[in-house]
């Protein structure tokens, strides 16, 4: 049935995204692992975070692009393939150049996943409920993290890294092929439309086998003569209901671009994503639990701990910040609010770094922090930054076409991605030993949330200028969209 099919798409698609974040912040919890099975200084762990996402945002306008014009099944299945090859190098080897390839693979791999997936959502759910299951989408990711910390730092020392990393690749692999034989682009194959209602297959797909419902509906919505293919065709189908050459589809990739990066709205909510979105992936990406660790001074699996709460508050703050988004009537001002939070906690660390937490503000003294209270700034900032994301991606859709939304929100997220990498990279200069090869609480104050507020500024200047999108839909200028003659006009209000 309609609603049994985008269930597992949903679900594929929520599993798969899972480990395109736990890939994201796992080397945080794993920098001393992985440091001594390379045998390399954790100073250089920071390039080796940094390649997920220099691939990973590299590649994120291909991976959106080609969401409009291929059937997202083959992009997850490619993608759990690359992924679990990725995984499985990065694990068994001592070699920190081949580590770095497979590190590069987990990039490449889990590129094409999240435009995919909410382009998917766009397909098979109502407008009313993509602000919902986007977020619910984000909530499984926000789960990744959860099993990116505590959990993973468990199997770490219990199994060890390589079979810890070879049963992540055999997840990721199964998880590819189920995305090939039940994920669709068309929920018109499966009795509905849009997510808006249910509706008979129609008889054009039975006959020429264009797609196929292959659960406990599909097996039945076939003419006894012909019998419906169980590997979905490359290529969508286009406006006018044919498939698409790949001519056409490259075509269509091009014009959507050119249309996405004349739109100069575009650069405003990337440069807010670029330094909110990138600051917090700097953070809970690498330096977090040394952060917590050496200012505590406790051990890596209480501070992985705290790197779980942060991951929790992805989880759990994502569907939260989408419910009150939609009960207030604004994206724009959800936003502004989120970046003053965020600016003033960087200012809060920045400006105490030094004196408090040298003086313990970690500890339970009357005069310093206890570490509850900066794991409860640590958590409003991640609420103040990362979960806005979801709004940003709301925004997005309802700013841009749909015939436009994964190539908008790929060329998004490729600037999101280039902030958590060049950010990475600066902080290998900026975040300091103290003695020899070690940190200490001072490495962390202008190195690193510093550089976080001073961007965090100029990510809330952007998002000022940002329009307010809620209840509005875009609409192409003219009928020449296949031309790439077409322009982005603003958004009527949907009552």
């Amino acid at each position: 049935m309609y609603r049994t099919r985008r269930l597992v798409i949903f679900i594929t698609c929520s599993l798969i995204y899972f480990f395109a974040v736990f890939h994201r912040v796992s080397i945080s919890v794993l920098i001393d692992h992985l440091s001594a099975q390379y045998g390399v200084d954790k100073a250089d762990m920071s390039s080796f975070s940094a390649v997920y996402f220099w691939f990973y945002a590299l590649l994120q306008p291909v991976g959106g692009s080609l969401a409009d014009v291929i059937d997202p099944s083959w992009l997850l299945t490619a993608s759990g393939v690359i992924t679990a090859l990725g995984s499985l190098m990065m694990g068994i080897t001592h070699s920190f150049g081949v580590a770095l390839v497979g590190r590069a693979l987990i990039g490449i791999g889990l590129a094409p996943v999240y435009i995919p997936s909410a382009r998917l959502l766009i397909s098979w759910y109502s407008a009313s409920d993509y602000a919902f299951m986007s977020a619910l989408l984000l909530f499984c990711g926000g789960m990744g993290a959860v099993g990116a910390a505590y959990p993973l730092r468990v199997a770490a020392d219990a199994l060890g890294v390589p079979a810890t990393m070879g049963i992540c690749s055999a997840i990721t692999l199964a998880l590819g092929a189920v995305a090939l034989f039940f994920v669709r682009a068309d929920p018109s194959a499966c009795g509905g439309a849009d997510g808006t209602q249910e509706k008979p297959i129609p008889s054009e797909a039975i006959e020429d086998g264009s797609e196929s419902c292959s659960l406990d509906d599909g097996l039945t919505a076939h003419a006894p003569e012909q019998r419906q293919s169980v590997i979905p065709r490359v290529f969508r189908t286009s406006p006018t209901g044919h498939t698409m050459s790949p001519a056409a589809a490259a075509h269509t990739v091009v014009s959507n671009a050119r249309l996405v990066l004349t739109t100069p709205c575009f650069y405003l909510i990337s440069i807010w994503g670029f330094f909110t979105c990138g600051g917090y992936f700097t953070v809970t990406g690498l330096w977090a639990m040394e952060f917590v660790k050496i200012g505590a001074d406790i051990s890596s699996d209480s501070a992985s701990m705290v790197s779980m709460v942060l991951g929790f508050v992805f989880a759990f703050g994502s569907p939260a910040i989408a419910t009150v988004s939609n009960k207030l009537h604004t994206r724009k001002w959800i936003m502004v609010t989120g970046s003053a939070i965020a600016l003033v906690v960087d200012g809060v660390f920045t400006a105490s770094a030094i004196a408090l937490v040298v003086d313990g503000v970690f500890t339970a003294r009357p005069d310093g922090w206890s570490l509850a209270s900066v794991t409860v700034a640590l958590g409003v900032w991640a609420m103040a930054t990362n979960t806005m994301v979801t709004i940003a991606y709301t925004s997005v859709k309802e700013r841009f076409p749909i015939e436009l939304s994964g190539a908008a929100m790929s060329w998004v997220n490729l600037v999101i991605f280039l902030g958590s990498a060049i950010l990475q990279q600066i902080t290998k200069g900026t975040v300091l030993p103290c003695d020899g090869d070690d940190y200490c609480p001072d490495s962390f104050s202008w190195g690193l949330w510093g550089m976080i507020g001073a961007g965090q500024l100029i990510a809330l200047g952007c998002i000022l200028c940002w329009p307010e999108t809620f209840g509005q839909t875009a609409s192409l200028s003219s009928d020449k969209k296949a031309e790439g003659e077409g322009e982005v006009v603003e958004g009527e209000t949907v009552v």
